[in-house]
């Protein structure tokens, strides 16, 4: 009977090939080595190929990190806060509302902002709410003519900015349109609310500020009827900053055009 041939283990192949993988030749000491190690499912002492390190495998700054090169500016802003609205109702309109506040004793504003019923009796159904006769105009807005008609606090970082000079605070200014035109049998009529009010804008900027690069945008309001300037945007180096606003308003006169 032949001999039943001899199954060699890993430590006999290890001692048996040492001084020939010590000596780096290749051949059957590194096959049966590679085939004893897939065998036993040992893969982590296989020697294992290194890939190539991709952009995306690439660790990105954190939001933190990115932060630390821009700083936080805050502007904000205390003054005589106004929503005005200018539209146009029908001119047999007007006379009608003109007529019933004479009769008692009232003026236009007392009705035109409270008396939504009296309203669509002397408008027609046409009338929803006073916000809403804006034909020719609806913004907010702090009333004011330059940086210097308001109480300005400017922070970087939460720091407050000593000595501010508000006149080195650019201004521009842009006319709010043409003089409205409400066509035949109409009128033009501005409303609005006026009352204190807080804006704050927000903008991450680089480097130091510079308060030559800050700038209050404003709106001529006299073809409103109204002798005053609106500030509806600050920006910084030309880039219009986040507003966000705490109001409390009281009604503005109404007035015809």
């Amino acid at each position: 009977m032949p001999k039943k041939k001899k199954t060699r283990d890993v430590e006999e192949i290890l001692d048996g090939n040492i001084d020939q993988f010590e000596k780096g030749i290749a051949g059957r000491a590194a096959d049966d080595f590679d085939e004893m190690i897939r065998k036993l499912g040992r893969y982590e002492d296989e020697e294992v190929t290194p890939h190539p390190v991709l952009e995306t495998d690439r660790e990105t700054p954190s939001a933190e990190e990115d932060l630390r090169t821009r700083n936080i500016l805050r502007v904000e802003i205390r003054g005589d806060d106004c929503e005005i609205v200018c539209g146009k109702i029908r001119t047999k309109a007007k006379d009608r509302i003109e007529e019933y506040c004479r009769q008692r004793g009232l003026t236009v504003s007392d009705i035109w902002y409270w008396e939504d019923e009296a309203m669509t009796r002397l408008v027609g159904p046409t009338w929803t709410a006073w916000y809403d006769v804006d034909d020719f105009f609806h913004e907010t807005g702090l009333l004011g003519r330059t940086a210097s008609s308001f109480s300005i606090i400017v922070t970087v970082d939460g720091e407050a900015v000593a000595d501010l000079n508000a006149r080195k605070i650019k201004t521009t200014r842009t006319v709010s349109g043409s003089k409205p035109a409400p066509g035949k049998d109409h009128v033009a009529v501005t409303g609005g609310t006026i009352g204190e009010g807080r804006y704050a804008f927000e903008l991450d900027i680089d480097g130091e500020f510079v308060t030559g690069k800050l700038e209050f945008a404003f709106l001529e309001l006299s073809n409103l009827g109204i002798e005053e300037r609106l500030l509806v945007d600050v920006r910084y180096d030309g880039e219009s900053m986040f507003r966000e606003e705490e109001v409390v308003r009281d009604l503005f006169t109404v007035t015809f055009l």
